[in-house]
């Protein structure tokens, strides 16, 4: 049986730049999997492939076994996949924590099956951030897969099932969250310890 989504190795370019480089990532029904790394990693950019905002150079996306690199993102929202961007570009009135649970209020009101989550922690106070990661995992009780993208690696390995870690738009580790927790090399790196 096939993942959920599968993304095999996509290359995506901005002009002569290319920002992703041979990404493979997979997400089985009901996991929350993370991509972690510094800024300018790849992972926005991958996200955003996935939901359609972006065509890749090459490389293909499955949706339930079914081909969708390429297809638009409105036709991608039809099919259970939702994007939840990083809140302060869309509501850029509001206070941290109001624009991130709007921002994912509003992708859940499309009922996905997978919800792409971008950067949902950032800029928050500590006591918000540890709500958004509470609503995270009751997002997934509630039968939604996640795919999250999350520059606070820590909270992120705190809920996720799965980690990828990427760096100069290539992965660099992936495994269990709990793996990655553990590995001395994305602690020193990603975890500030």
């Amino acid at each position: 049986m096939s993942s959920m989504l599968e993304v095999k190795n996509i290359q995506v370019a901005y002009g002569k730049i290319i920002a992703v480089k041979d990404v493979s990532v997979t997400v089985e029904k009901g996991e929350i999997v993370t991509l972690i790394g510094s800024n300018g990693a790849g992972k926005s950019t991958t996200l955003r492939t996935i939901s359609g905002l972006i065509k890749p150079k090459s490389g293909e996306i499955l949706f339930n076994g079914q081909r969708i690199d390429g297809v638009p993102g409105h036709d991608i929202v039809a099919m259970g996949i939702c994007h939840s961007p990083e809140g302060r570009r869309i509501f850029p009135r509001m206070s941290g924590g109001e624009q991130q649970m709007l921002a994912v209020s509003r992708a859940l009101m499309g009922d996905p099956k997978l919800l792409l989550l971008d950067e949902p922690s950032m800029g928050l106070a500590p006591v918000l951030v540890e709500l958004i990661f509470e609503t995270i995992v009751k997002i997934r009780q509630q039968g939604v897969t996640i795919l999250l993208i999350e520059q606070n690696a820590t909270a992120a390995l705190e809920v996720a099932d799965r980690a990828y870690v990427l760096e100069s738009g290539k992965v660099k580790i992936s495994g269990s969250a709990k793996e990655l927790s553990a590995d001395d090399k994305v602690t020193k790196a990603y975890l500030g310890h």
